[in-house]
C-alpha cells in the first residue's frame, strides 16, 4: 500500500513521538537505578563510618579512664563521660542503618550488648578510681576482664566490617554497571531518534521532489495543451477567413469587382491598413493597378509595374510566393481623420495559375500580423487564381 504524503508524514511524527517515549521511559528507568546503586553505595560507606566512630569512641574512652587512673586529672574524666555517652548516641545510629539487613542487625546487637558490658566495666573501675578506696588487685582484674571483652568487640567490629565492604564492593560495581547502561541506553535512543528524523527527512524530500516533478509536467502538459489550443484557434481562424475569402470571390463579378471584393476582405479578416492589387496584362511583362484598400492618395503608388523592375517587380518575376518587407517612412503613409503614420510590415503575394504569374497583392499593417496571415495567403492563392 503506498502512503500519501500527509500520511508519512504523520506516521514519521507518531513514530518519533512513540520512539521520544520509549527511549525517554528506558533512560529515566536505567537513571533511577543508578541512583539508587548510588545511593546504596553511599549508604554502605555511612554505615561503615559510622561504625568507625563507635570504635573511635570505645578507644577514646579507655584511653580516659587510663589516663584518669595515672595522673587523676580531671579533663580524663570529662572526656571519659563524654565519650562514653557518645558511643552509645554512635550505636543508636548504626542500629538504624543497619535495619534492612537482618544479618548486620543481629550482629549489632552482639556488638551492643559486649559495648554495654565494656561500658559497665569501665564504669566500675572510673567509680573505684574516683572513691579512691580500692585494691590493685581489684583494679587489675577489671582491667584485664575489660581486655577480654575488648577483644571479642574488635571481632564483632570485624565482622560487621567485612560484609559492609562486600557490600561496598557489590553495589559500587552495580553502580559502575547501571551508569553504562544509562549512557548506552541514551546513546541508542538519541541514534535511533536521529535516525528516524533522517529517514523522515529522506521520504518527505523524496515526495516532495516527486510532487515538484509532477507539477513541473503538470505544467509542461498544460503549455503543451495551451499551444495545442492556440494552434486550434491559428487553424480555425485560417479556415474560417478562407471561407470569407472564398466567398467574396465566389459568383461571376468583373474582374475589377472580384479584384476590390478580395482586397476589401482581405484587409477585413487580416486587419490591414492599405492593400494594393496588380493584375498581370496579356503581354505578361506588365503589373497594372486593378484595386486598392485605405489609400489616402493613389498617386504614391505605382499604376504599372514592369517586370523585374523595383521591389514588386523583382518578387513577380522571381516567382515568390510570398514576401515580408520592413518598409522604410517613405514607402507610403496611412491616414485617417484623426491623423497619419507609417506602415511597420507589408506583405508582397504572387497569384499563380499555371506556373504563371496572373496577379500580385500588397497589404500594409501597422505590425507583424503573424504566420498565420501567410498561411492564410497561401492556403487562398489558387483560388483566387482560378476565380481570375
Amino acid at each position: 500500500m503506498r502512503l500519501s504524503f500527509q500520511q508519512q508524514v504523520l506516521f514519521g511524527i507518531l513514530f518519533s513521538i512513540i520512539l521520544v517515549v520509549v527511549v525517554g521511559v528506558t533512560s529515566y528507568n536505567a537513571i533511577m537505578v543508578q541512583q539508587q546503586n548510588a545511593g546504596w553505595v553511599n549508604h554502605t560507606r555511612e554505615v561503615i563510618g559510622v561504625a568507625a566512630s563507635v570504635r573511635s569512641h570505645l578507644l577514646t574512652a579507655e584511653a580516659n579512664v587510663r589516663g584518669f587512673a595515672i595522673t587523676n586529672n580531671a579533663s580524663f574524666e570529662a572526656n571519659y563521660l563524654q565519650a562514653s555517652e557518645g558511643i552509645l548516641k554512635e550505636l543508636d545510629a548504626l542500629r538504624k542503618l543497619v535495619r534492612d539487613n537482618k544479618a548486620q542487625v543481629t550482629r549489632v546487637d552482639a556488638l551492643s550488648m559486649l559495648l554495654q558490658s565494656r561500658l559497665a566495666v569501665m564504669g566500675r573501675q572510673y567509680d573505684l578510681l574516683k572513691a579512691g578506696n580500692y585494691k590493685v588487685d581489684t583494679i587489675q582484674a577489671i582491667v584485664l576482664q575489660g581486655k577480654n571483652i575488648s577483644s571479642q568487640i574488635d571481632f564483632s567490629f570485624k565482622s560487621i566490617e567485612n560484609v559492609e565492604e562486600g557490600l561496598l564492593m557489590e553495589r559500587e560495581q552495580n553502580a559502575q554497571s547501571s551508569s553504562v547502561e544509562a549512557k548506552q541506553y541514551i546513546l541508542l535512543g538519541t541514534s535511533a531518534f536521529f535516525l528516524v528524523i533522517l529517514m523522515l527527512y529522506y521520504f518527505i524530500r523524496k515526495t516532495y521532489n516527486a510532487q515538484i516533478e509532477s507539477e513541473g509536467q503538470t505544467l509542461t502538459a498544460n503549455k503543451q495543451l495551451e499551444q495545442l489550443s492556440l494552434e486550434d484557434q491559428e487553424k480555425n481562424w485560417i479556415l474560417n477567413a478562407a471561407v470569407e475569402l472564398s466567398e467574396a470571390v465566389r459568383g461571376e463579378p468583373t474582374l475589377t469587382k472580384l479584384c476590390k471584393n478580395l482586397l476589401d476582405k482581405l484587409a477585413e479578416v487580416t486587419e490591414a491598413a492599405v492593400g494594393v492589387m496588380y493584375l498581370v496584362t496579356r503581354s505578361s511583362d506588365v503589373l497594372e493597378i486593378a484595386a486598392s484598400y485605405g489609400m489616402h492618395d493613389l498617386a504614391q503608388v505605382p499604376q504599372s509595374v514592369k517586370l523585374g523592375e523595383g521591389t514588386l517587380g523583382q518578387v513577380a518575376a522571381d516567382k515568390k510566393s510570398i514576401k515580408k518587407l520592413d518598409v522604410t517612412p517613405d514607402y507610403f503613409t496611412i491616414k485617417s481623420g484623426t491623423g497619419s503614420t507609417d506602415p511597420a510590415m507589408v506583405l508582397v503575394k504572387t497569384v499563380s495559375f499555371q506556373g504563371r504569374i496572373t496577379a500580385l497583392i500588397e497589404v500594409g499593417y501597422l505590425k507583424d500580423p503573424g504566420v498565420k496571415t501567410t498561411k492564410l495567403l497561401d492556403m487562398v492563392s489558387d483560388n483566387v487564381a482560378v476565380a481570375i
